[in-house]
Formats: structure tokens, sequence, C-alpha cells
């Protein structure tokens, strides 16, 4: 594929480009998806070891039931190619970041055969107890949030394992979409 003429867009590793104005399905890969997620780390890294968004994906896909698996899997996939902004400054860059996440997410939903423009609420619950699940496990002195996010359950005896590189990372988050992708939906 040609460089776009434009200056919104990034190559990947495994050399497909991304154009953040008109991203293109054929040039979504699920390993490039597994390998930026695999390192890229949760809450801005602010925690005590390296927890991967990829690895956060995977647990929530755990959480719930099959027909949501694949979409709870890829409900980040976004942020393969554009990070994990943090929700408080999510929310202040307000429509340009948001448009762009949108229109890569329902991107990658076409290219990996998943709607993903608009999460089921069980994926979205089961995010919320995740990320509170990640933030009580893996900060060393975590801040209460509001009631939304409080009042939410934890996932049973969360022990996150932070010992695995990058690379073996992406190979689990591969193995989980490929399992997933042949679950009935």
């Amino acid at each position: 594929m040609p460089q776009p003429e434009h200056n919104s867009w990034l190559a990947s590793d495994q050399g497909n480009i991304i154009d953040l104005l008109n991203p293109d399905p054929g040039q979504i890969s699920i390993q490039d998806i597994a390998d930026g997620l695999s390192k890229v780390c949760r809450f801005n890294g602010q925690i005590k070891e390296f927890y991967s968004v990829a690895q956060h994906s995977m647990h929530v896909a755990e959480l719930v039931p099959d027909q949501f698996k694949l979409q709870a899997l890829l409900h980040d996939a976004s942020e393969a190619y554009i990070c994990d902004v943090p929700t408080p400054f999510k929310r202040m860059l307000g429509d340009a970041y948001s448009i762009v996440e949108q229109r890569l997410m329902v991107t990658i939903g076409q290219a990996l055969d998943c709607d993903l423009s608009e999460l089921h609420p069980t994926v979205k619950q089961a995010d919320r107890i995740m990320v509170v699940s990640e933030r009580d496990a893996l900060q060393t002195v975590p801040m209460k949030w509001s009631p939304e996010y409080e009042d939410v359950p934890r996932y049973p005896n969360f022990c996150p394992k932070t010992n695995y590189t990058t690379g073996q990372i992406a190979r689990q988050f591969v193995d989980c979409y490929r399992r997933y992708k042949e679950l009935p939906r």
C-alpha cells in the first residue's frame, strides 16, 4: 500500500500502514494488535510492575460468556495504534481522540469480523471489574475513584502475572483470538 500523502498515518512492525484519517481493514493484522497491546503498559505505567493492555484484555475476556469473548478480547484493540490514554486525559481531549478511536475500532472490527462499534454492556462491566481489580493489585497506593467504579465486584482472587515477556504475551493474545474467533457469536 502506498503511503498516504498526508502525515496522519503510522507504520506497523509488520509493514502495514494505518491511516488514522481513513483506516483500511486490509492493513489491520491481529499480530500487529497483539504486538502493540503487549507493549502498552496499563495505567500509563503508574504501577508497581509492567502489566500490559493485552493481559488486561485477556482477563476481560475470561469474565464474559462465550458469545462476547472475542469482543472483550478486542475491546481496546485501537490502543495498539494510538496507545492507552488515561481516562481523565481522554475526556479532556474530547472529540478529537474519540473520533479517531471509534474510526479505528470500526475498521478493526471489519478486519477481524467482530462488531466493535458499540461494546456490549457485559463487556463494559467486565472491563470495569478488571480496571478496579488491576488498580487494587498493581498500584502501591491505590486511590479510590467514583462510586460507579468502587461499587463493582472485583475479579475473584486476582493475582496478575507480571513475569512474561512481551513476546509471550503477544503469543497468548493471538492464541486467545484464534480460540474465540471459533466460538458462536
